[in-house]
């Protein structure tokens, strides 16, 4: 290989990761000249399982199989209830919705190898959601009429660990009655003509509501006959005794035959819609759409369960622990510089470098547990970009970045913010403190324009009833914290 090649490749080199020497080299006393934008391939993001395959898969279930006692009593085609003491009951519910945000403030917890999220003591009510996708879930509920406490909510985990086994092998729990061959959203699908749900289509409350964007809803329940009621206009639609309700848009409801359950023996379907014309059409539409055969499902999601560290979230890696929407890629590991300047050009070019330069810091004051990810790595304004370290509890977190700015004075958060010296560096420290949750800035002034920006968050972990106090001394560790970064990266 010749030197001119060896000469040209060391400088392409140098033209990507900035080369300095060590030192902060100014051409004519300048800033230093900007390096070309850095580009880290993407990681990838899990994918959501295909919602007809588990809609499929719940549908075919029985509730009360999977709950295990012959005393369980339906109350929807896909939703069952069993008394266990006085003013106490638990059901069981196929296909509740659960966005990411209940997931990241519940307790995710491993029982027989799945993830599950528990909720409670709390309120009146104690719950465990089974994620069947990255939106939905078997949910285990237990509600009472006392304060629930932590043995209310251990038979919580007793049922969730009994279904899990059972879930196990569906063949044996499968629904026998004729009405759980439906679920609502595949009801409304084909009575707007549609051969099968669209993403749209969402269950509400389980497999048995539906929801469609116009503000057409349709539930599936089992009740008994009607009975006089001075709220109600009880009239004939499509050869069925109908009763309607005005409070608010216009509710039908009516009998569509035998739910097989002694208890409740009327299969029952109620339309909500904007206007009673539009209930009106749905409903003629419905009774004959559920008067004939349900369509052939999609072959089941099996299994069911997510394992113990397999994602429920379209979250690469840490991203998955941000408790925000803000655009996040898992951190890219980079070299670490030193020097306010060239700190400030790397950050411009590749904000993995706020990353790299708490890396230490974090892992000798915060452990092991925390993982750094880059939010609006893309943004225009590097105020809009950090690093953020996050946990599995979420109970704190820790934010840096470098930002081509002053610190913020202190004025602009009356009274929470002061003046303050860090390592022989000027800087403002803001705290903001609330009943449960407490975040503290640090601004240090690094050059002049240029400021270390660092964030420490306090909040209730995973699991914690809010009746836990907040262990607000916790956030003394901002201080070494940013002694540690200032003496590595920026003496």
């Amino acid at each position: 290989m010749s030197i001119a090649r060896v000469v040209l490749g060391v400088l392409l080199v140098c033209a990507l990761s900035g080369c300095t020497g060590g030192k902060e080299d100014k051409p004519d006393g300048g800033p230093l000249p900007d390096l070309p934008a850095v580009v880290h391939p993407k990681a990838e993001v899990p994918k959501d399982r295909d919602p007809a395959a588990v809609a499929a898969a719940l549908t075919r279930l029985d509730a009360c199989a999977l709950m295990g006692s012959a005393k369980a009593v339906p109350m929807t085609p896909h939703r069952c209830r069993l008394e266990t003491g006085v003013g106490e009951s638990m059901t069981l519910t196929l296909g509740t919705p659960l966005t990411w945000q209940e997931r990241y403030g519940s307790d995710l917890q491993t029982v027989k190898g799945a993830r599950v999220y528990f909720q409670g003591p709390d309120l009146d009510r104690c719950k465990a959601d089974i994620p069947v996708s990255f939106t939905h879930t078997i949910e285990v509920g237990l509600t009472t009429l006392r304060d629930p406490t932590p043995a209310t909510c251990k038979r919580v985990r007793t049922m969730t660990e009994a279904v899990i086994t059972r879930l196990a092998n569906p063949e044996a729990n499968l629904a026998r009655m004729p009405a759980a061959r439906w679920n609502a959203c595949t009801a409304l699908a084909r009575s707007l003509g549609l051969t099968a749900p669209t993403s749209k289509h969402d269950f509400a409350n389980g497999l048995d509501g539906c929801t469609d964007p116009d503000g057409l809803q349709v539930e599936l329940s089992f009740g008994r006959d009607f009975k006089p009621s001075s709220d109600a206009t009880v009239r004939q639609l499509g050869g069925k005794r109908v009763r309607q309700y005005t409070y608010s848009g216009c509710d039908l409801e009516w009998s569509q035959g035998p739910s097989g359950v002694a208890t409740a023996p009327k299969r029952v379907v109620t339309v909500r819609a904007k206007t009673c014309a539009q209930a009106d059409k749905s409903a003629l539409v419905l009774m004959k759409v559920l008067d004939g055969p349900p369509p052939a499902q999609a072959k089941p999601q099996h299994p069911l369960i997510y394992k113990s560290g397999e994602p429920d979230r379209a979250a690469a890696g840490a991203c998955a622990d941000v408790g925000t929407l803000e655009p996040c890629e898992p951190y890219h590991q980079v070299e670490a510089p030193t020097g306010a300047q060239e700190v400030l050009r790397r950050v411009k070019a590749d904000p993995n470098v706020n990353c790299a330069i708490a890396v230490d810091a974090v892992r000798k004051h915060l452990g092991p547990g925390f993982r750094p990810a880059t939010l609006n790595s893309s943004a225009k304004y590097l105020a809009h970009r950090s690093c953020e370290f996050v946990e599995q509890s979420h109970g704190q977190s820790f934010a840096v970045s470098v930002v081509d700015a002053p610190p913020t004075p202190k004025t602009v958060y009356v009274p929470h913010g002061k003046e303050v010296t860090v390592q022989g560096r000027p800087g403002t420290h803001f705290s903001f403190v609330e009943p449960k949750s407490r975040r503290d800035d640090l601004y240090v002034e690094v050059a002049d324009r240029i400021t270390l920006r660092l964030q420490f968050g306090l909040g209730l972990p995973r699991g914690v009833t809010s009746k836990t106090a907040l262990d607000s001394e916790r956030a003394a560790v901002l201080q070494p914290l940013a002694i540690d970064i200032l003496n590595k990266h920026f003496s």
